[in-house]
């Protein structure tokens, strides 16, 4: 069962995902100091999620990590 939801959970969120990337195909210019760089905003919001993604499972780790590591050492 809790399988189930997950997979229903995960195709509801690449589905938005899908929905925002394909409604965001229009070139916006994005200024990074005193850069200018015209990028497609589907291309910007991929790159955005899993950078994100990817930062957040960085940080995950490492809390998961730390807390291991803490338990341990109080023994």
């Amino acid at each position: 069962m809790n399988n189930k939801i997950k997979l229903i959970v995960s195709l509801s969120l690449m589905s938005l995902v899908l929905i925002l990337v394909f409604q965001n195909v229009d070139v916006v210019n994005v200024r990074l100091f005193f850069w200018t760089l015209p990028v497609s905003g589907a291309l910007l919001f991929i790159i955005l999620l899993f950078s994100g993604g990817i930062i957040g499972g960085s940080l995950l780790g490492y809390f998961q990590h730390r807390k291991k590591s803490t338990i341990k050492t109080s023994d």
